[in-house]
């Protein structure tokens, strides 16, 4: 196999000090084109092997190279890159080239069969309706937090209200299915749900805080609480992008939901458009809102019973 025959020479290089490439050839039984070959994927793999000429030459490593004891097997280097393959980033530059290289690793018979095992199971953090616009502000948030700059961003809340933010972005955090932005805003860590900024933008270069990650954080959706609710199984796909919601019991024909939101006029209407599909059972305040709200519905329509019957009438 090429990557045992590749580790052994480092091995060897590491032991011997200097051995010729016609040595290493006859050593493993191929020829002298196969350990250039070798050589050459060892060399882009990072390995600092150097050539010497003359009679006394041959290829050896540097001076100060270090082979760790703990080195990887051929296997474990097959999980590494079986990982990588089934990790899909936004568009992540130096993924791919930690890929190539380990890809020189391993014959096309290997390869096929690591990439074989990749497509049986796929974590993929983009988004289905990704562009290469949520790609640019993916990176540039990246390059953010690098290089320790603020960025500013236009934020929705949940609300729909609108503001431009200035933020110290310390972390890209995906949790429950959703990527978050954690940073610092006037002082305070917080998170802000990826997707609903945009127009970001780097601002000025900030002293990080090195204690930053010990500390808490709170959501940019202040006042948050606790909701119950009892909905019909058909619409349970409403409440696919809410970031806080659990699943408390189910039924055939409904669900029961533990959420988390504002109560503020947003939410009340969002309610109020599910119509009978959706029952609220705490807070009461809530419930007394909804309730007063079809009772002025109905005294709207009271008297209504009759009138289809009598503009049939006078129609006939």
């Amino acid at each position: 196999m090429r990557f045992n025959r590749m580790m052994a020479i480092v091995l060897l290089l590491v032991s011997k000090r200097r051995i010729t490439v016609q040595a290493l050839a006859e050593f493993f039984e191929v020829s002298t084109r196969t350990i250039y070959r070798d050589i050459e994927a060892l060399l882009y793999a990072g390995v600092p092997i150097m050539s010497t000429p003359g009679f006394k030459g041959g290829i050896s490593l540097t001076e100060n190279y270090y082979l760790d004891k703990q080195l990887l097997s051929s296997l474990d280097f097959k999980y590494v890159l079986l990982s990588l393959y089934q990790l899909n980033f936004q568009n992540d530059t130096n993924k791919n080239s930690i890929i190539h290289k380990l890809e020189l690793l391993f014959d096309e018979a290997e390869l096929e069969q690591i990439e074989q095992y990749a497509r049986q199971i796929v974590v993929d953090f983009s988004s289905w309706q990704g562009t290469k616009t949520d790609d640019a502000k993916f990176i540039l948030i990246q390059e953010a937090i690098k290089s320790y700059q603020q960025i500013s961003f236009l934020y929705t809340k949940l609300d729909g209200s609108k503001k431009t933010r200035l933020v110290e972005p310390y972390q890209l955090l995906f949790k429950s299915g959703r990527w978050y932005i954690n940073g610092l805003e006037k002082g305070t860590s917080k998170l802000f749900l990826l997707d609903r900024t945009k127009q970001v933008e780097l601002g000025e270069v900030f002293q990080p805080d090195e204690n930053y990650f010990e500390k808490g954080f709170v959501w940019e959706e202040q006042n948050m609480l606790l909701f119950v609710l009892r909905i019909d199984r058909a619409i349970f796909h409403i409440f696919d992008s809410w970031h806080q919601v659990e699943i408390i019991e189910e039924q055939d024909d409904f669900l029961r939901l533990k959420i988390f939101a504002e109560h503020n006029a947003w939410l009340e209407n969002f309610i109020l458009s599910l119509g009978s599909a959706c029952v609220v059972e705490s807070p009461e305040s809530l419930r007394a809102f909804v309730r007063g709200h079809v009772l002025e519905m109905y005294q709207n329509y009271r008297g209504d019973e009759g009138r289809g019957e009598t503009n049939n009438e006078s129609g006939s």
